[in-house]
């Protein structure tokens, strides 16, 4: 198999009246809380995206936020949009 790059990544979903906050970490780096709630409904909208990754194996962490005392909320992902270049990354 070639070796491949993901140079793009996206993440979309919809925002709901349900939905919270949630943070995204790329490679185990500081993220900043958003938020995805929505009313009226919001739909194929991005939760997260990275453009022009190095080559290399990347992780994403998305951790939904629940405040003290309030109710959990909803997190969701719709689809993943990557896009990548095969070959000798080179």
């Amino acid at each position: 198999m070639p070796s491949c790059s993901v140079h793009n990544l996206i993440v979309l979903r919809a925002n709901r009246n349900n939905h919270g906050t949630y943070m995204v970490s790329l490679d185990n780096r500081p993220s900043q809380i958003q938020n995805g709630a929505a009313n009226p409904s919001l739909f194929n909208q991005t939760l997260w995206s990275a453009t022009n990754l190095s080559f290399a194996q990347h992780t994403v962490t998305i951790t939904n936020v629940v405040a003290q005392g309030k109710p959990a909320t909803v997190l969701d992902m719709d689809y993943i949009s990557i896009e990548r270049k095969l070959g000798d990354p080179g």
